[in-house]
């Protein structure tokens, strides 16, 4: 024992301690679980592959590399044996005929996928068969409940074990020659175990104690808000519905309703952990620093591609490792954009270790209203998987089709709709429809940007944002679209805000539609370009936010130009653009908002829509392809991303910024990345490290990247 004892798991900690400490947390969850997942069957396997998943690392390769790492010296790691492999093996010793469990332990670093272990092929192996006895003896009153009886004699096998035999045992008998007989079935189960083996393992790590779900309190939520606003207020009753419901829901309910605080009501009281899915990653900001008063940050997550980058500019001492918890919705709370669940079932990033968080959750998604077909596709796949985790679901919109609310109600049919019709018959704003162009109306732009009245004008291209932006360009205004690096975006949505708040001494905004679900602002005039009616319902959402009724705010729409017609298609602008012609010069409700929007779809058919289907399926198909359980590797796109042969993004830094940026983190570099259609690649460079693209682009801080010939397809990029 004495020996073992020495044996080192990481360099500040010996093996013991730290499968120890794996074995507690591992406690835990039994605790946390045993009610729900009754298979005793399971945990039996599940305290196997945790106590031996290690077990690798009493070679002799593994702990010459720990002593050089703890000694501060030099060590060849292409010398290193996987320690994962021969983990693997031994498991697979005490679980016979499983695969399930023995592939989580070899994954449980790396992906698994065809290269795994690849390079440990020809490397040494070599270690004591004194230490794998003494090291089972030691556990084995640990498994003593489970009634393994397991013949440790067989370890006398192992003394001729080679790197060339675990490779052949690894691809030949354990694992690769039998993968073909995993089902569909069997990858909730392989969540289970690779996710309760990775969350002991990473907390055991971290010396962190695994995170309670959160306490969600009626009186906490009114006190916040009270003090937030400063009066008493009381929980309308949709919000009291939302409260006392044990169901899934679908709330419809005007802006500025309280649908937030719904949803966190309806949250209240249920088991397991909370994920908040948004659209942007600017409306995940906002919900985040609005959690933040309710919660406090410690119970906090934020994920999404630039969260990282986020969080260190609030806190520099923020480590990646506590990140890596975040973006594995390992908090109570998690506030993400909804690509971060949907991308789950690609089996990509960590997906078992999020779904394995998923399992007895509650998943709010907002603003359901605003995706793709091919989306909201994936979007319901999502739901049906997640439904057989137990998850429950909390869908909400301000404005939500016909057809759209129908499709929820049937794939959800126990889901109780929740409607707030006490702002049905307001109206914020009046409504001019003009047939004509926007340069048609200069005079009246120009007229109100010298009342100095804030002005937001919204149209459907970067490249027409562009336009604008240098043809006003006297008027300083704000030019706010997709095509600015990262910095720059930020400072823009900054800038916005002060006009909208009255701090700027500039009133005029210039956006594409990447307004109409991320900023939350209020202006007087808007004047957008015609677009499908919800999203003009959205834009003119950022008019009159507070509903004063005295103010004299307006939303003017004008006809939408032929490019727009390859962004949304023909018959929806035009049905929209004839729909709201119906009250030219009048105010518009919130339930005429509605009838509006179905009217403009009342022919969409979403069960026969291609795009739709093919999101509907792609998970299956790729899941099928990957035998259900392996990772898919980061560049095999094309089998996750829709074909759109000229729609494809890159991400560049411009060439300007090359020199600035020379020798400069990654973390520092990301703030510089801009996407821009991959046509546009022409003269680059790649840094040292090969890591980011250098385009060169015309670019600058005022109107972003300006490309120098014309979109081919636009159903992407636009914004």
């Amino acid at each position: 024992m004495n020996e073992l004892q020495k044996l080192l798991g990481k360099p500040d900690q010996s093996l013991i301690e730290h499968t120890d400490k794996v074995l507690k947390i591992w406690q835990e969850i039994f605790l946390i679980h045993k009610e729900e997942i009754t298979d005793n069957d399971f945990w039996k396997k599940s305290l196997v592959s945790v106590i031996f998943h290690d077990i690798g690392k009493i070679i002799d390769s593994f702990q010459e590399m720990m002593i050089s790492i703890k000694e501060n010296k030099y060590y060849n790691f292409d010398k290193n044996f996987r320690h994962e492999l021969f983990s693997g093996i031994i498991v697979s010793l005490f679980l016979q005929n499983e695969i399930l469990p023995v592939a989580a332990v070899f994954s449980h670093h790396k992906k698994l996928n065809d290269e795994l272990f690849d390079g440990d092929r020809f490397r040494k192996l070599s270690f004591k068969i004194q230490y794998l006895n003494d090291f089972y003896k030691y556990y084995d009153n640990r498994l003593s409940d489970f009634k393994l009886n397991f013949d440790i004699s067989i370890f006398g096998n192992f003394t001729k074990l080679t790197a060339e035999k675990s490779y052949i045992l690894y691809k030949e008998r354990i694992f690769w020659k039998r993968r073909d007989i995993i089902k569909k079935s069997d990858r909730i189960k392989y969540i289970f175990f690779k996710g309760i083996l990775q969350t002991c393992d990473w907390f055991a790590s971290a010396n962190k104690l695994l995170l309670d779900d959160l306490k969600i309190k009626e009186q906490n939520i009114k006190s916040t808000l009270e003090n937030k606003i400063a009066i008493s207020i009381t929980f309308s009753d949709f919000q009291l519905k939302c409260l006392n419901t044990k169901k899934d829901c679908l709330v419809i309910a005007p802006t500025g309703s309280g649908k937030t605080e719904a949803s966190l009501l309806w949250a209240g009281g249920k088991k397991g952990k909370l994920l908040y899915l948004l659209p942007t990653r600017v409306t995940s900001n906002a919900i985040y620093e609005r959690m933040k008063d309710y919660f406090g940050q410690e119970n906090l997550g934020l994920v999404h591609s630039g969260a990282y980058s986020f969080h260190k500019e609030i806190n520099d001492n923020y480590e990646y490792s506590e990140y890596l918890l975040e973006k594995t919705f390992h908090k109570p709370l998690t506030v993400a954009t909804v690509d971060q669940v949907l991308t789950c079932g690609f089996n990509i990033g960590y997906w078992e270790m999020k779904e394995f968080n998923c399992f007895n959750s509650r998943i709010i998604i907002d603003e359901i209203h605003s995706y793709d077909f091919y989306t909201l596709g994936l979007i319901i796949a999502t739901i049906r998987h997640f439904k057989e985790m137990k998850a429950k679901f909390f869908i909400m919109s301000a404005t939500i089709p016909e057809f759209l609310k129908k499709l929820i109600l049937n794939e959800l049919p126990e889901i109780q709709l929740i409607e707030n019709k006490s702002l049905l018959e307001e109206s914020r704003n009046l409504f001019e429809v003009h047939n004509c162009n926007i340069d048609e109306l200069d005079e009246q732009i120009r007229y109100e940007v010298e009342q100095k009245r804030k002005v937001l004008i919204v149209v459907n291209t970067v490249n027409e944002a562009i336009r604008l932006y240098e043809k006003y360009h006297h008027y300083r205004p704000i030019c706010y679209h997709s095509r600015f690096i990262q910095k720059h975006r930020v400072q823009k949505e900054k800038q916005i805000k002060e006009v909208s708040e009255n701090n700027s001494d500039r009133n005029l905004v210039i956006t594409t539609q990447v307004v109409e679900v991320s900023l939350d602002i209020d202006f007087d005039i808007l004047f957008t370009e015609n677009a499908p009616a919800d999203a003009i319902v959205q834009r003119a959402g950022r008019v009159n936010r507070k509903r004063e009724k005295k103010k004299n705010t307006k939303i003017v729409i004008y006809r939408h130009s032929d490019i727009a017609k390859k962004i949304y298609g023909e018959d929806i602008l035009n049905n929209s653009f004839f729909e709201f012609q119906k009250y030219n010069n009048k105010r518009i409700s919130e339930q005429q908002f509605i009838d509006i929007v179905n009217e403009v779809y009342k022919d969409v058919e979403v069960e026969n829509n291609k795009d739709y289907n093919e999101g509907l399926k792609k998970y299956n198909e790729i899941q099928e392809h990957y035998n259900f359980i392996q990772d898919v590797p980061i560049n095999d796109k094309n089998l996750y991303t829709r074909n759109f042969k000229d729609n494809v993004n890159i991400s560049i830094i411009p060439m300007e910024f090359l020199e600035e940026l020379a020798d400069k983190k990654p973390l520092i570099m990301n703030k510089f990345v801009v996407d821009v259609p991959i046509w546009a690649k022409n003269n680059y460079r790649k840094d040292k490290m090969n890591r980011f693209l250098f385009l060169d682009v015309d670019y600058n801080d005022k109107r972003g990247v300006k490309l120098k010939k014309p979109e081919k397809n636009y159903s992407k990029y636009v914004m």
